[in-house]
């Protein structure tokens, strides 16, 4: 198996209160960055604005439509993208997808959302279980779950047979 790379989307307002170790690690790459000259200032300054606009299309709490969801699907189509241009001897440096919080846990958790290419060398589906949902308390990350199905059988277009 090789490594499966993932980009961060974690730079919301909202989510580093929460989360400790994203802003710790945020001001690290930051400061990294800057101190060692890599970029101007101001390119780094107008980076930084863009990724949180992003991050915080991935943290949204509200969603009432599937359009609301354009900026997160533009987001993985560019990343996507980009990695249709890397030169091939850096193949093994494209993104696999991103890893973003998860909104349900009020950021507590992950999401993660994979890019389709080439994951079939990376990691092997072995299974699936069809799970009930209950009793969440958000503010600690906790539910109570049941398994209510097993998968039987996966087709060659990704189809999901129950038991």
């Amino acid at each position: 198996m090789r490594t499966i790379n993932f980009t961060p989307v974690f730079y919301s307002e909202p989510v580093l209160k929460v989360r400790k170790e994203v802003a710790i690690f945020k001001d690290s790459i930051s400061k990294y960055y800057r101190s060692n000259g890599l970029f101007k200032a101001k390119t780094l300054d107008v980076s930084d604005l863009i990724l949180e606009f992003f991050c915080d299309e991935f943290s949204r709490n509200e969603i009432s439509a599937p359009y609301d969801y354009k900026f997160s699907v533009w987001y993985m189509w560019k990343l996507k993208r980009m990695n249709d241009l890397i030169n091939p001897k850096f193949k093994e440096n494209k993104f696999d997808g991103i890893v973003y919080p998860g909104v349900a846990m009020r950021y507590k958790g992950d999401n993660i959302a994979l890019i389709a290419d080439d994951l079939d060398k990376k990691i092997k589906f072995k299974t699936a279980y069809e799970l009930l949902c209950t009793e969440f308390d958000f503010e600690n990350a906790i539910f109570k779950y049941a398994k209510i199905g097993e998968l039987e059988s996966l087709d060659t277009k990704g189809n999901l047979k129950w038991k």
